[in-house]
Protein backbone atom coordinates (compact mmCIF):
# COMPACT_ATOMS: atom_id res chain seq x y z
CA UNK A 1 0.00 0.00 0.00
CA UNK A 2 1.37 3.75 -1.12
CA UNK A 3 1.99 6.32 1.13
CA UNK A 4 2.43 9.94 0.83
CA UNK A 5 3.13 12.77 3.23
CA UNK A 6 0.42 14.87 3.74
CA UNK A 7 2.25 18.04 5.45
CA UNK A 8 4.22 15.93 7.73
CA UNK A 9 1.82 12.83 8.49
CA UNK A 10 1.76 9.51 6.81
CA UNK A 11 -1.25 8.77 4.70
CA UNK A 12 -2.00 5.76 2.49
CA UNK A 13 -3.27 5.85 -1.06
CA UNK A 14 -6.26 3.77 -0.36
CA UNK A 15 -7.87 1.33 -2.99
CA UNK A 16 -10.14 -0.81 -1.55
CA UNK A 17 -9.66 -4.06 -4.09
CA UNK A 18 -5.40 -3.97 -3.31
CA UNK A 19 -6.74 -3.18 0.60
CA UNK A 20 -8.42 -6.50 0.53
CA UNK A 21 -5.88 -7.99 -1.30
CA UNK A 22 -3.55 -7.18 1.57
CA UNK A 23 -5.48 -7.88 4.30
CA UNK A 24 -5.83 -11.81 3.14
CA UNK A 25 -2.18 -11.90 2.07
CA UNK A 26 -0.99 -10.67 5.41
CA UNK A 27 -2.90 -13.16 7.29
CA UNK A 28 -2.49 -16.25 5.18
CA UNK A 29 1.53 -15.75 5.27
CA UNK A 30 1.71 -14.58 8.73
CA UNK A 31 3.23 -11.33 8.04
CA UNK A 32 1.87 -8.86 10.78
CA UNK A 33 0.01 -5.48 9.42
CA UNK A 34 -1.01 -2.66 11.40
CA UNK A 35 -4.01 -0.17 10.41
CA UNK A 36 -4.34 3.36 12.07
CA UNK A 37 -6.03 6.52 10.64
CA UNK A 38 -5.93 9.97 10.98
CA UNK A 39 -9.55 12.61 10.69
CA UNK A 40 -9.32 16.54 11.33
CA UNK A 41 -10.08 15.57 14.64
CA UNK A 42 -6.80 13.89 15.57
CA UNK A 43 -4.48 16.80 13.92
CA UNK A 44 -6.49 18.90 17.14
CA UNK A 45 -5.11 16.33 19.81
CA UNK A 46 -1.31 15.43 17.92
CA UNK A 47 0.40 17.97 20.50
CA UNK A 48 -1.36 16.61 23.46
CA UNK A 49 -0.82 13.17 22.00
CA UNK A 50 2.59 13.16 20.00
CA UNK A 51 2.22 9.39 20.40
CA UNK A 52 0.19 9.60 17.49
CA UNK A 53 2.25 11.32 15.03
CA UNK A 54 4.81 9.06 16.05
CA UNK A 55 2.67 5.78 15.66
CA UNK A 56 1.56 6.82 12.46
CA UNK A 57 4.72 6.79 10.79
CA UNK A 58 6.87 4.44 12.81
CA UNK A 59 4.31 1.40 13.61
CA UNK A 60 1.39 1.37 10.95
CA UNK A 61 1.81 -0.02 8.24
CA UNK A 62 -1.57 1.08 6.58
CA UNK A 63 -2.36 5.04 7.64
CA UNK A 64 -6.47 5.27 6.62
CA UNK A 65 -7.87 8.55 6.16
CA UNK A 66 -10.43 8.39 8.43
CA UNK A 67 -13.10 10.96 8.03
CA UNK A 68 -14.65 13.31 4.46
CA UNK A 69 -13.32 15.88 5.45
CA UNK A 70 -9.88 15.18 5.47
CA UNK A 71 -10.35 13.28 2.51
CA UNK A 72 -11.60 16.30 0.58
CA UNK A 73 -9.51 18.86 1.94
CA UNK A 74 -6.68 16.48 0.46
CA UNK A 75 -8.24 16.13 -3.21
CA UNK A 76 -9.16 19.47 -2.97
CA UNK A 77 -5.30 20.21 -2.82
CA UNK A 78 -4.49 18.04 -5.27
CA UNK A 79 -3.25 14.83 -2.99
CA UNK A 80 -4.10 11.64 -5.19
CA UNK A 81 -6.46 9.65 -2.59
CA UNK A 82 -8.29 6.95 -4.36
CA UNK A 83 -11.20 4.94 -2.47
CA UNK A 84 -12.90 7.01 0.88
CA UNK A 85 -12.96 4.43 3.63
CA UNK A 86 -13.14 5.47 6.99
CA UNK A 87 -12.18 3.10 9.78
CA UNK A 88 -15.95 1.97 10.68
CA UNK A 89 -16.34 1.05 7.04
CA UNK A 90 -13.10 -0.64 7.29
CA UNK A 91 -14.19 -2.76 10.12
CA UNK A 92 -17.14 -4.22 8.33
CA UNK A 93 -15.63 -4.72 5.32
CA UNK A 94 -12.82 -6.79 6.93
CA UNK A 95 -16.07 -8.74 9.38
CA UNK A 96 -17.09 -9.50 5.71
CA UNK A 97 -13.50 -10.91 4.85
CA UNK A 98 -13.30 -12.97 8.41
CA UNK A 99 -16.47 -14.65 7.44
CA UNK A 100 -15.84 -15.26 3.91
CA UNK A 101 -12.23 -16.87 5.01
CA UNK A 102 -13.28 -18.04 8.22
CA UNK A 103 -10.79 -15.94 9.63
CA UNK A 104 -10.76 -15.38 13.83
CA UNK A 105 -11.67 -12.25 15.39
CA UNK A 106 -10.88 -10.74 18.64
CA UNK A 107 -12.12 -7.31 20.13
CA UNK A 108 -9.90 -5.49 22.65
CA UNK A 109 -11.72 -2.49 24.26
CA UNK A 110 -15.23 -0.59 25.13
CA UNK A 111 -16.63 -2.23 28.10
CA UNK A 112 -16.71 -5.63 29.23
CA UNK A 113 -21.17 -5.29 28.34
CA UNK A 114 -20.37 -3.88 25.41
CA UNK A 115 -17.50 -6.50 24.28
CA UNK A 116 -19.74 -9.14 25.00
CA UNK A 117 -22.55 -7.80 23.35
CA UNK A 118 -20.40 -7.20 20.37
CA UNK A 119 -19.37 -10.85 20.04
CA UNK A 120 -22.67 -11.83 20.37
CA UNK A 121 -23.49 -9.39 17.43
CA UNK A 122 -20.64 -10.78 14.94
CA UNK A 123 -21.60 -14.41 16.17
CA UNK A 124 -24.87 -13.91 15.15
CA UNK A 125 -24.41 -11.92 11.72
CA UNK A 126 -20.86 -13.82 10.66
CA UNK A 127 -22.23 -17.44 11.08
CA UNK A 128 -18.40 -18.09 9.66
CA UNK A 129 -16.41 -16.08 11.79
CA UNK A 130 -14.23 -17.90 14.50
CA UNK A 131 -15.06 -15.09 17.26
CA UNK A 132 -12.85 -15.73 20.41
CA UNK A 133 -13.48 -13.85 23.61
CA UNK A 134 -13.00 -10.82 24.39
CA UNK A 135 -11.20 -8.36 26.42
CA UNK A 136 -12.30 -5.21 27.70
CA UNK A 137 -10.40 -1.72 27.62
CA UNK A 138 -10.35 -0.98 31.30
CA UNK A 139 -7.22 -1.98 32.16
CA UNK A 140 -3.91 -1.04 33.85
CA UNK A 141 -0.37 -0.76 31.79
CA UNK A 142 0.83 -3.27 34.71
CA UNK A 143 -1.87 -5.78 33.55
CA UNK A 144 -0.67 -5.39 29.81
CA UNK A 145 1.80 -8.51 29.83
CA UNK A 146 -1.48 -10.63 31.11
CA UNK A 147 -3.39 -8.98 28.55
CA UNK A 148 -0.84 -10.09 25.26
CA UNK A 149 -0.75 -13.64 27.01
CA UNK A 150 -4.75 -14.19 26.55
CA UNK A 151 -4.64 -12.09 22.83
CA UNK A 152 -1.43 -15.11 21.71
CA UNK A 153 -3.42 -17.95 23.26
CA UNK A 154 -5.20 -17.98 20.75
CA UNK A 155 -3.25 -16.53 18.08
CA UNK A 156 -6.47 -14.95 16.28
CA UNK A 157 -6.13 -13.64 12.97
CA UNK A 158 -7.46 -10.04 13.26
CA UNK A 159 -7.30 -8.55 16.30
CA UNK A 160 -9.77 -5.17 16.78
CA UNK A 161 -8.56 -2.60 19.25
CA UNK A 162 -11.01 -0.56 19.94
CA UNK A 163 -10.18 1.70 22.88
CA UNK A 164 -9.52 5.58 23.21
CA UNK A 165 -6.69 7.69 22.53
CA UNK A 166 -3.63 7.75 23.14
CA UNK A 167 -4.01 4.55 25.52
CA UNK A 168 -4.53 2.50 22.27
CA UNK A 169 -1.38 4.19 20.59
CA UNK A 170 0.29 3.56 23.50
CA UNK A 171 -0.55 -0.55 24.17
CA UNK A 172 0.49 -1.31 20.50
CA UNK A 173 3.24 0.79 20.21
CA UNK A 174 4.80 -1.32 23.66
CA UNK A 175 3.70 -4.98 22.39
CA UNK A 176 3.43 -5.08 18.49
CA UNK A 177 6.33 -7.08 18.22
CA UNK A 178 5.20 -9.41 20.91
CA UNK A 179 1.24 -10.13 20.07
CA UNK A 180 0.69 -13.12 17.85
CA UNK A 181 -1.75 -12.15 15.50
CA UNK A 182 -2.11 -10.86 11.91
CA UNK A 183 -3.76 -7.79 11.30
CA UNK A 184 -4.23 -5.37 14.17
CA UNK A 185 -7.03 -2.46 13.24
CA UNK A 186 -7.00 0.38 15.90
CA UNK A 187 -10.85 1.30 15.49
CA UNK A 188 -11.63 3.57 18.81
CA UNK A 189 -15.26 3.48 19.71
CA UNK A 190 -16.02 0.63 16.48
CA UNK A 191 -16.85 -1.81 18.93
CA UNK A 192 -19.68 0.12 20.45
CA UNK A 193 -21.10 0.10 17.61
CA UNK A 194 -20.94 -3.62 16.67
CA UNK A 195 -22.61 -4.12 20.40
CA UNK A 196 -25.08 -1.97 19.33
CA UNK A 197 -24.97 0.68 21.68
CA UNK A 198 -23.48 3.46 19.30
CA UNK A 199 -25.19 4.09 15.72
CA UNK A 200 -22.32 4.23 12.35
CA UNK A 201 -22.93 7.06 10.63
CA UNK A 202 -25.27 6.34 7.71
CA UNK A 203 -23.59 6.66 4.32
CA UNK A 204 -25.00 9.59 3.30
CA UNK A 205 -24.27 12.09 6.02
CA UNK A 206 -20.85 10.76 5.98
CA UNK A 207 -20.47 11.73 2.49
CA UNK A 208 -21.00 15.41 3.28
CA UNK A 209 -19.03 15.60 6.72
CA UNK A 210 -21.76 15.01 9.47
CA UNK A 211 -19.70 12.47 10.99
CA UNK A 212 -18.64 14.26 13.76
CA UNK A 213 -22.02 15.99 14.41
CA UNK A 214 -23.67 12.43 14.43
CA UNK A 215 -21.34 11.10 17.05
CA UNK A 216 -21.72 14.41 19.02
CA UNK A 217 -25.67 13.87 19.01
CA UNK A 218 -25.35 10.50 20.03
CA UNK A 219 -23.17 11.51 23.09
CA UNK A 220 -23.79 15.52 23.86
CA UNK A 221 -22.77 14.92 27.02
CA UNK A 222 -19.55 13.42 27.08
CA UNK A 223 -18.55 14.69 23.85
CA UNK A 224 -19.35 18.76 23.94
CA UNK A 225 -16.23 19.12 25.40
CA UNK A 226 -14.67 17.71 22.44
CA UNK A 227 -17.05 18.66 19.93
CA UNK A 228 -16.63 22.15 19.94
CA UNK A 229 -13.33 23.06 20.57
CA UNK A 230 -12.77 20.80 17.36
CA UNK A 231 -14.95 22.98 15.54
CA UNK A 232 -12.91 26.10 16.83
CA UNK A 233 -9.91 24.68 16.11
CA UNK A 234 -10.71 23.87 12.49
CA UNK A 235 -12.49 27.36 11.97
CA UNK A 236 -9.87 29.61 13.53
CA UNK A 237 -6.58 27.54 13.32
CA UNK A 238 -6.32 24.71 10.94
CA UNK A 239 -8.31 25.59 8.07
CA UNK A 240 -7.01 29.67 8.17
CA UNK A 241 -3.14 27.68 8.21
CA UNK A 242 -3.70 25.78 5.25
CA UNK A 243 -5.07 28.62 3.27
CA UNK A 244 -2.19 31.09 4.08
CA UNK A 245 0.68 28.67 3.88
CA UNK A 246 -0.62 26.26 1.37
CA UNK A 247 -2.84 28.13 -1.21
CA UNK A 248 -1.59 31.84 -0.46
CA UNK A 249 1.83 31.43 0.05
CA UNK A 250 2.04 28.03 -1.60
CA UNK A 251 4.70 26.75 1.11
CA UNK A 252 6.55 23.86 -0.27
CA UNK A 253 7.90 23.26 3.57
CA UNK A 254 4.89 23.53 5.13
CA UNK A 255 4.45 21.05 8.15
CA UNK A 256 1.26 20.16 10.52
CA UNK A 257 3.90 18.97 12.94
CA UNK A 258 6.22 21.98 12.97
CA UNK A 259 3.24 25.00 12.63
CA UNK A 260 1.96 23.09 15.62
CA UNK A 261 5.05 22.88 17.31
CA UNK A 262 4.47 18.62 17.91
CA UNK A 263 7.01 17.51 20.38
CA UNK A 264 9.47 14.33 19.62
CA UNK A 265 7.88 11.41 21.34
Amino acid sequence: MNSINFFGLKLSIIQLDLLKREIYYAIKTNKKKVIFGYSLGSIRILKKYPIMLYFGWEKADIMIVDGRGLYLLGKILGFPFKDDISIPQLSNIILEMANQHSFSVKLLGATKENNIKAVENIQRKYKNIRVLNGINGFFKEEEEQEIVNEINKHEPDILFVGISSPKKEEFINRWKDKLDVKIILLCGGVIDILAGDKIQTPLWLKKIGGASFFRFIQEPKRLYKYFFPFIFFLIFSFLPAIIINVIIKRRKDFSIPNFYKIPNY
